[in-house]
């Protein structure tokens, strides 16, 4: 294989279009919200729970909203324990109408917190409920993980239509071991399973099966997986790679991190008419920690730990990647940027390099749901 076909974006490249991410942005607002309440309650630090998703899509968003919320705590000097006194966990789900804002036509995410007395499991009923609007086409279709093509110059409406549609209809389109959003798209995912991560790609993908219209694979408890794109376009490629809504660059080493600690990448070079398989989350240009299943996720925080569920997603965005700003600008992209579970596993060796590119709107998503059972 050929690792150096497939490149690094570094994110400064898109930054002018690309600000923080509508998650980001209200879950500090609602990290906020807390800490004046905590304060008020003379606490000074807090235990994070679980955020289940409310719904008829299975997705395991819940350690990256534990993961933004923990940095956001530690930003405002609220330590995160286990041993905290109160505890936040909370709801997610799609929702259609929002009373802020009346005369809305898009579906969005909501997330609902409650604090809770880690002593007597009871919620604190004197505090109003902790609610917040997740406004955006790409938070929902990265929140609720879905199998869908994009239109690249539609307007934002047109396209929260497409995502709804994947959410409230899903399919995709399965040949072999190779998914799809639609039997012509270009871009497709399979997943690689493999018993050791120092072992060869295998040659075929994990069979896939369907329920509800959702693509799932089996991996067995301990065993590794990889994932493997097909960028068949005559564009190159930006991918984004998450597993149970965290990046695989969240375990970046430190100095692939931004002065505020974020990751200092984002997508992930795949060449036009090419194939790469990504055997884990990234650490640094040399090294891989392998995608293994296991328990819980080591994600948002090692001493969170707390399971997320049986059913965990990959789920695979595509952008199309220019050389020049004036590519990006004929693509004509109209609709705004808002922008059981997976562990580190062995580290792998790998050799990448970093080129940069200009990343436009979201064209296609695929998503596989995977399970240990």
């Amino acid at each position: 294989m050929n690792r150096l076909t497939v490149m690094f974006l570094a994110l400064a490249t898109v930054a002018k279009v690309q600000a923080d991410t509508n998650v980001e942005l209200e879950l500090e607002a609602l990290a906020k919200d807390v800490v004046t309440i905590l304060q008020k309650q003379n606490q000074t630090s807090i235990r994070i729970g679980k955020f289940n998703a409310d719904g008829d899509i299975p997705t395991n968003f819940g350690p990256e909203f534990q993961r933004i919320l923990a940095d956001k705590f530690v930003a405002s000097k609220i330590t995160v324990s286990k041993d905290a006194l109160i505890e936040i966990q909370g709801n997610y789900g799609p929702a259609t109408a929002d009373p802020n804002v009346p005369d809305l036509k898009q579906m969005y995410t909501r997330i609902v917190a409650r604090l809770v007395d880690t002593k007597t499991r009871v919620v604190l009923d004197k505090i109003n409920s902790l609610s917040r609007a997740i406004h955006g086409n790409d938070a929902l279709r990265e929140v609720f993980p879905i199998t869908v093509g994009l239109t690249p110059n539609a307007d934002r409406q047109t396209r929260n239509d497409q995502i709804r549609k994947g959410i409230e209809s899903p399919k995709a389109f399965v040949q072999k071991t190779q998914i799809r959003s639609s039997e012509t798209s270009p871009f497709a995912v399979e997943i690689l399973v493999v018993n050791d991560p120092k072992d060869s790609n295998p040659a075929d993908g994990a069979p896939i099966t369907f329920s509800d219209g959702l693509p799932f694979v089996k991996i067995t408890k301990g065993q590794s997986y990889r994932v493997k794109i097909h960028n068949n376009a005559d564009f190159d490629a930006a991918i984004q790679l998450r597993i149970d809504g965290l990046d695989q660059y969240v375990f970046s080493d430190q100095e692939f991190r931004k002065p505020n600690g974020q990751p200092k990448f984002e997508q992930f070079i795949i060449l036009k008419k090419s194939s790469y398989v990504i055997s884990g989350w990234f650490r640094n240009l040399k090294q891989l920690d392998a995608f293994t299943v296991d328990d819980y996720a080591k994600s948002a925080a090692a001493e969170l730990k707390s399971s997320q569920g049986e059913i965990g997603t990959i789920s695979v965005a595509f952008h199309a990647a220019w050389n020049t700003p004036e590519e990006l600008n004929s693509e004509g992209g109209k609709d705004a940027r808002d922008n059981n579970a997976t562990r580190r596993g062995a580290t792998i060796d790998t050799n990448l390099i970093q080129i940069q590119k200009f990343v436009g709107v979201c064209r296609d998503q695929v998503s596989v749901r995977y399970t240990t059972k």
